[in-house]
This record gives C-alpha cells, sequence and structure tokens, in this order.
C-alpha cells in the first residue's frame, strides 16, 4: 500500500506500519449504505441517532435560530452535530417541514453518498477519492409519470409560501427556499454586488 503524507510523516516505519494495518481494518469493517430518497434518508439518519426532531417553531428567524446555536454547540467539542427536522411550524399544517443541517458531520455526508456513516473524516477523504475516480455520468432519462410528478402546481397555482419557508437571517431581503447555495445579487439602483451562501 503506498504512503500518504499522514505515514510519511510518522517517524518510525513501526509506527506507519501500525497506521496502514489500522486503515485496512477499518476498510474491511465498513459497508456502503444506499439511500434511495430523503425519506429514507432521515429515516436512517434518525437510526442512527443523528436527527432531532423539533415541533412549533416560526419560520420568521427562530427555526434558522435554533439551527446556528446547534452548529455553535457542537461545533467547537468534537461532537457530531445532529440534523434538524422541524414540523408543525407556526401558520403551517403537520407535515410541511424544514430540515437543516443535514450534512454537517462526516457520518451523514458519509451516508449520502452511499458510504458507511462510522467513517472518521479522514477515512471519508480516503473512500471518497477512490469513489469518485470510480463515478461514471449516466445519461438522463425523460419520464412521463413517476413519484416527482404526482404532485404538482402550475400557472395560478404555484404559492412558494404555501411551503414554510423561512426567514434564514435578519437582514435577509425576504424568506428564502434555497439553502446550501450560492445566490449572487446586484442592487437595482447601484449595482453593487453581493453573493450569499
Amino acid at each position: 500500500m503506498p504512503l500518504d503524507s499522514t505515514a510519511r510523516s510518522l517517524k518510525t516505519p513501526c509506527m506507519r506500519w501500525q497506521l496502514l494495518k489500522c486503515r485496512r481494518l477499518c476498510r474491511r469493517r465498513t459497508r456502503e449504505i444506499v439511500v434511495a430518497d430523503l425519506r429514507s434518508w432521515l429515516n436512517e439518519v434518525k437510526r442512527i441517532g443523528q436527527l432531532e426532531e423539533i415541533d412549533g417553531v416560526h419560520w420568521d428567524l427562530e427555526l434558522s435560530t435554533l439551527a446556528e446555536l446547534v452548529n455553535e454547540k457542537f461545533g467547537d467539542h468534537g461532537k457530531a452535530r445532529p440534523a434538524l427536522l422541524f414540523d408543525r411550524i407556526v401558520g403551517y399544517p403537520q407535515g410541511r417541514r424544514v430540515a437543516a443541517n443535514l450534512v454537517s458531520s462526516a457520518g451523514r455526508l458519509s451516508l449520502t453518498v452511499g458510504m458507511d456513516p462510522r467513517l472518521s473524516e479522514f477515512d471519508f477523504v480516503q473512500q471518497w477519492r477512490r469513489k469518485v475516480k470510480e463515478i461514471r455520468p449516466i445519461e438522463p432519462e425523460t419520464v412521463a409519470d413517476g413519484p416527482l410528478l404526482e404532485t404538482a402546481m402550475r400557472g395560478s397555482e404555484i404559492d412558494l409560501l404555501s411551503f414554510p419557508v423561512p426567514r434564514w437571517h435578519e437582514l435577509d431581503g425576504g424568506r428564502y427556499i434555497g439553502t446550501d447555495d450560492l445566490v449572487v445579487t446586484r442592487d437595482p439602483d447601484d449595482g453593487w454586488i453581493n453573493v450569499g451562501t
């Protein structure tokens, strides 16, 4: 097995051998887990104890504040930050949910890409490097029907606020349905450009 920079940095051949032996053992213990959709992914995250379900929060800043506080509380102590699933959001019926912090742990990121959620951050990166080399794009297939098309709104039926779209930050210009994305905006009056994530 070739030595990477971590193994090469160890002082003695014995230490390098121990590291390589541990990695081989870890690889044998890992298993690939495949989840078909967000619902099964959430069920798996709940099964491994990394999902917190929270009811009754308000979409206007309260939801986002809780998500940020969870990140701060767990982020500095090496603990896995739980994924959050908000339901019964003020002004919305049960079942109109918002999820936050979905991939804020190496375990859930591993699960998302079909790898063992017990992997350490280091092992995740090593396995991902190998896995990404094997990825072969597949051609999209257009279908006339399917689960994605079961509920559809068109024209005047479309109302994004029928979903509990949060207002994430106090100075936001409104409620944003997109998160984990990059938004580039230009002020219409002075042309000033801002990038938000």
